[in-house]
């Protein structure tokens, strides 16, 4: 535990709130307030030091090399376990985009060369669970895959992590950005802050906390990963067919595309506009299904209440079914014998069928 909190002070770009610490960790601000005191007790004949600003927290300050020979030195000394240094190197590959190698690992942590292959074999299993895998080349190993599946796999990671200590805070956005800056810049977090506002008034819809945090990881390692130079390397597919929230997604994801490129300075391609759309889609569409299914009891009721005659049905079955047979999985004679068996069943059938067809969306 206390390794890992000298590793996010040695990491952090930014100031951190002991509080927050204390929440991610599990552990007091009394206990967090203890590791600090030990912490610069090393900092002694170093040229680094602890910088404190109200209603900000804490923050290393010193130069890069200065922090990596400290954290050297701190994991010389240290007992560094087998999972933990197995899960810097995970975090370092997939969060980092480390390329990394046995013999450097292997000084590094203070480990046989043996031990460093053994963890390399389980971050590759490990990396299975995100369909990603490993390259190994001249210059060491990394991951291989394209673009848009590490991203996919930087989000899932994410989530995961916030999973672990969600219950416990109070401020729900706040200790999701704690957890986020241990692997994103700030000011790319405040980006993504920004551009889902930006999506919730030209879309006129309001985020619930779930979808929020989905779009925030998402946008902001869309951020995160353009800043660092990896890009969509992919060719677009003409869709074979559009939805119509698409209509209304697509220009919002072009604006946040244009922001990028006078923000960032970078030219924005086609891939990311379209990968842009599909994160706003998700949650677009998600909010709007939802309040879709609240109405759905009503509609129903509205058509079995005044609508629930023979002469409808038979008309309907006719247009409908008789004419399409082939095509559908429930024949029309299968059909007709729940129709004179079970009024809520077909009642449920029209209804979904109409709904499917008039908003454009797949109910089941």
């Amino acid at each position: 535990m206390k390794e890992k909190f000298y590793q996010m002070l040695i990491e952090s770009e930014d100031y951190i709130k002991i509080e927050s610490i204390a929440i991610t960790f599990g552990v007091s601000t009394r206990t967090i307030y203890n590791y600090l005191n030990e912490f610069e007790n090393n900092l002694q004949n170093r040229n680094l030091t602890i910088v404190r600003k109200s209603g900000k927290g804490i923050i290393l300050k010193g130069s890069k090399r200065e922090k990596e020979k400290l954290e050297k030195d701190l994991l010389e000394t240290a007992e560094i376990s087998t999972e933990n240094r197995r899960q810097k190197i995970f975090d370092d590959m997939l969060m980092k985009s480390k390329t990394v190698s046995i013999n450097k690992l292997s000084e590094y942590f203070y480990v046989s060369r043996s031990s460093i292959v053994n963890d390399l074999n389980f971050v590759e299993k490990e990396l299975l669970k995100y369909n990603l895998s490993l390259l190994k080349t001249v210059n060491g190993t990394k991951i291989g895959d394209e673009e848009g599946k590490i991203r996919e796999a930087q989000k899932q990671y994410i989530l995961k992590e916030l999973d672990k200590g969600l219950e416990k805070e109070r401020d729900m956005i706040a200790f999701v950005t704690q957890i986020m800056k241990q692997y994103i810049k700030e000011d790319y977090l405040k980006m993504a802050q920004k551009m889902i506002c930006f999506c919730e008034d030209e879309l006129k819809f309001k985020l619930n906390f779930v979808y929020y945090v989905q779009i925030y990881v998402s946008m902001s390692i869309y951020f995160h990963r353009l800043g660092n130079g990896y890009k969509i390397n992919t060719e677009r597919k003409k869709p074979l067919a559009i939805e119509l929230d698409e209509f209304r997604t697509y220009p919002v994801a072009q604006q946040i595309a244009i922001y990028t490129e006078k923000k960032m300075n970078i030219e924005v391609e086609q891939s990311e506009i379209d990968y842009l759309n599909n994160i706003i889609r998700a949650v677009y569409k998600d909010e709007n299904d939802i309040k879709a299914a609240t109405n759905s009891e009503k509609i129903e009721r509205c058509i079995s209440d005044r609508f629930f005659k023979r002469s409808f049905i038979d008309q309907w079955l006719s247009k409908t079914y008789r004419r399409n047979a082939e095509s559908n999985t429930m024949s029309y004679k299968n059909f007709k014998s729940i129709y004179k068996s079970d009024k809520e069943t077909i009642c449920r059938i029209i209804f979904y069928s109409f709904f499917s067809v008039n908003s454009h969306r797949t109910i089941f």
